[in-house]
């Protein structure tokens, strides 16, 4: 691929900062999904995860959200906008989306489960 760029003087940074913008929002959004689909008793009725498994699902959910946000904020940050350097500002706008997706996953799973 190096040799291929090379020849048809292609930059590969721009394609780097895609997938890397792509692998921060797709990884917490397969998260999400296995969430769901653990939890759909209309799917496995009486095999659904357990409260305890739940609780260590949405830790992990909110790892991959940190990672996932963080990786979209470096990606976007230089490349197509200048975000505030400050790292409370980017902590807060980190947490923040986290914590919405992650409220809305509780309300899905918790509908999922009542069946």
């Amino acid at each position: 691929m190096g040799l291929l760029f090379g020849l048809l003087d292609v930059k590969p940074i721009p394609i780097i900062v895609a997938a890397q913008a792509l692998n921060g929002f797709i990884l917490p959004l397969l998260g999400f999904t296995l969430i769901l689909a653990a939890n759909d008793i209309s799917q496995k009725k009486n095999e659904i995860n357990s409260t305890r498994l739940n609780i260590i699902a949405f830790l992990l959910l909110e790892v991959l959200l940190l990672l996932g946000f963080n990786g979209v904020w470096k990606a976007v940050d230089g490349s197509i906008y200048t975000l505030p350097e400050s790292g409370t500002i980017k902590f807060i706008v980190i947490q923040s989306c986290s914590l919405i997706i992650l409220v809305y996953a509780l309300f899905k799973v918790y509908y999922r489960r009542k069946g």
